[in-house]
């Protein structure tokens, strides 16, 4: 069987350059895609392209001061919103898709002038946030999913910020998934840990 060069396959193409590059996500809704960087600055850089529109490439600058270093992100399904989970385990939502395009209509769940904050709740765990999920309920309910060093994943609401709930594995966790079917009838969370295991729960939808 012949050999395939991957140059025959992807096309490489330099989008940005000299980023000290932190965390990194990305999402995409139709011809909408959206990537966000965390650079090792603090700060938070934008790239967005729309079909075959030119892109679009918008530098936000963060907070100072330790405990607002932002330690994991992720996007909603909709291409719409970033979120964010600080050291210090305040969220923050920031209305990405209004700073890059302000001709697209956005359903106004959150501020589209300033990022939304939701300090860190008494019932969060009292641990270091090592990534996060964005969750949509089948009833529109939007919550975030927290994972902690210490192994606790708290789940907590994006209307008003309280801990809705708690549960933990035996590890330290690196990252979570959030994985469903189109009906969204059956949700699961994969868990993968700093040892190399790998944890699944059902989530109740």
């Amino acid at each position: 069987m012949a050999r395939t060069n991957l140059e025959d396959l992807f096309q490489l193409k330099c989008l940005l350059n000299n980023l000290d590059i932190k965390l990194a996500a990305r999402v995409e809704n139709g011809v909408k895609q959206l990537v966000a960087l965390v650079l090792k600055t603090g700060d938070i850089v934008l790239y967005y392209t729309y079909g075959e529109l030119p892109s679009v490439v918008r530098r936000i600058p963060w907070f100072t001061g330790k405990t607002k270093e932002v330690q994991a992100i992720c996007f909603d399904n909709t291409a719409t919103w970033l979120l964010t989970v600080s050291l210090d385990g305040s969220l923050y939502i920031l209305p990405a898709l209004s700073l890059v395009d302000r001709k697209q209509k956005v359903d106004c769940k959150w501020s589209l002038n300033d990022v939304t904050h939701f300090p860190k709740h008494s019932q969060a765990p009292e641990s270091k946030p090592q990534c996060i999920v964005w969750w949509q309920t089948l009833d529109c309910n939007q919550n975030a999913l927290v994972g902690y060093e210490n192994g606790a994943i708290g789940l907590i609401s994006l209307t008003d910020g309280r801990c809705l709930g708690v549960c933990s594995v035996s590890e330290d966790i690196s990252k979570l998934y959030l994985c469903q079917d189109n009906s969204l009838d059956c949700v699961s969370l994969l868990v993968s840990c700093i040892k190399p295991i790998m944890c699944k729960t059902k989530v109740n939808t």
